[in-house]
C-alpha cells in the first residue's frame, strides 16, 4: 500500500484566516456577474404615449365588462377609445364610467331582458322536444299528428316571444320596461 505523508511541510501562517477571506472574496468576485449597466429609456413620442394608454385602458375595459357581466359593450367600449386622438382625451376616458354609462341607458336594458327572453323562450322549447326529438320529427320517424304538435308548440312559443320582445323593444322609460315579465 502506498503511504501518504500527511504532515505538513510548509508552516500555517499566522494570517491564514485573512488570507482565506481574501480568497473567498475574489471567488465570490468572480463567481458573482456584474451587473450591466441600465440603458436610460428614450422619451415615447406623443403616439407611442397615447398607444400605450389605450392598450391599457383596453386591458381595463376587458376586465371590468367581465366584472359587471357586460361583454357585449367591450366593443363599443374600444371604438369608443379608439377614436380618440389626443393624450388629454384618452387619460381622461374613465371606462367605470362609460361602462356605467352605457348599462345604465335604456337600449342596453331592453337588449338584455330581450336576451334573457331568447334564453328562456329556447329553454321552455328545448324542455319539451329536445334537440333529437326535433331532429326525429324532421326525419318522419313520429307520425304526422304528433310532428303538427310539436310544430304547433313551438310556433306560440316564438308567437310569445315576438309578441313580449316587441313590448320590450315599444317601452320608453325603465319603469314601463321593469312592468314586463317575461
Amino acid at each position: 500500500m502506498n503511504d501518504i505523508n500527511l504532515e505538513r511541510t510548509e508552516p500555517i501562517p499566522d494570517n491564514w484566516l485573512e488570507i482565506g477571506q481574501e480568497q473567498k472574496a475574489a471567488y465570490e468576485k468572480q463567481a458573482t456577474p456584474q451587473p450591466t449597466p441600465i440603458e436610460e429609456p428614450e422619451e415615447l413620442t406623443e403616439e407611442e404615449k397615447i398607444a400605450e394608454l389605450k392598450n391599457a385602458k383596453k386591458y381595463e375595459i376587458k376586465r371590468l365588462t367581465q366584472e359587471k357581466e357586460a361583454n357585449s359593450i367591450s366593443i363599443q367600449l374600444s371604438d369608443n377609445l379608439d377614436s380618440l386622438t389626443t393624450l388629454t382625451e384618452v387619460n381622461e376616458f374613465n371606462v367605470l364610467d362609460e361602462i356605467t354609462t352605457i348599462i345604465d341607458t335604456l337600449d342596453y336594458k331592453k337588449e338584455k331582458k330581450i336576451e334573457e327572453l331568447k334564453s328562456k323562450t329556447s329553454t321552455e322549447i328545448y324542455a319539451v322536444y329536445p334537440d333529437y326529438k326535433q331532429r326525429n320529427m324532421a326525419l318522419g320517424i313520429y307520425t304526422e299528428e304528433e310532428k303538427q304538435i310539436m310544430v304547433n308548440f313551438i310556433n306560440t312559443k316564438r308567437t310569445e316571444n315576438d309578441t313580449t320582445e316587441t313590448a320590450i323593444n315599444n317601452a320608453t322609460t325603465p319603469a314601463e320596461l321593469e312592468a314586463i315579465t317575461i
